[in-house]
């Protein structure tokens, strides 16, 4: 018998992580699952407010949101200053690796996921204005006037497109679950976000309590 929602709370790297994961708060299942995001508007902070939270015991699962940038093994790159700091909290690499959501190159790659299948996509860059042209393929006034830089007006159309113009969808996402590499830490595209994401959309409620008790 479920007794009581589980929080799960997602610490986020920055603004193309909070654009997902507005959608997923509108489309995601509240009967028995609670949600709650900190968007960190840069990476340096992630493992600080990781910690807070951790500290504060307001929430059953706390996951780390962030981006592998096809670096990671680059101890200069954003995703390993990151790992290090999550491994000053955990003091574990397994640890750090069970509350990291991690895409490569980015969640970029996610959000466009909704458009199209993955094998359209596995050029997708690290740098966010080498991706315009991409992009455009699929939320056509993205290239128009200026360069991909996820700049506020540029997330709100994509985030019109799932919510409002029935182009993009976490259906169509989804299709890439069993397609894509959830090892993320080579140097081909790849993330281990989509289980997580597609269990909040379905309010898969056994899906969390399983990994609660480490099944």
């Amino acid at each position: 018998m479920i007794n009581a929602k589980i929080r799960i709370h997602f610490i986020l790297e920055g603004y193309e992580e909070n654009a997902l994961f507005e959608l997923i708060e509108h489309f995601y299942k509240k009967d028995n699952i609670e949600m709650t995001y900190k968007n960190c508007e840069g990476g340096g902070t992630v493992p600080a407010f990781y910690q807070d939270a951790l500290a504060s015991d307001d929430y059953d699962l706390i996951y780390c949101v962030y981006d592998v940038d096809f670096k990671p093994n680059d101890n200069k790159a954003m995703y390993k200053i990151i790992r290090a700091g999550l491994f000053k909290v955990l003091g574990d690499e397994n640890e750090v690796d069970k509350v990291s959501l991690c895409t490569n190159p980015n969640t970029l790659l996610l959000i466009l996921l909704g458009y199209t299948n993955l094998s359209n996509l596995l050029e997708i860059k690290a740098d966010k204005k080498s991706n315009t042209k991409l992009i455009s393929k699929y939320c056509e006034k993205i290239g128009n006037k200026k360069d991909y830089d996820a700049s506020d007006w540029q997330l709100e159309l994509f985030k019109n497109d799932y919510l409002y113009n029935n182009i993009a969808s976490f259906d169509k996402m989804f299709e890439s679950c069993e397609a894509i590499n959830e090892d993320y830490k080579g140097e081909i595209v790849g993330s281990n976000a989509l289980p997580i994401i597609r269990a909040l959309i379905m309010g898969d409620y056994d899906f969390f309590e399983r990994i609660m008790k480490g099944e």
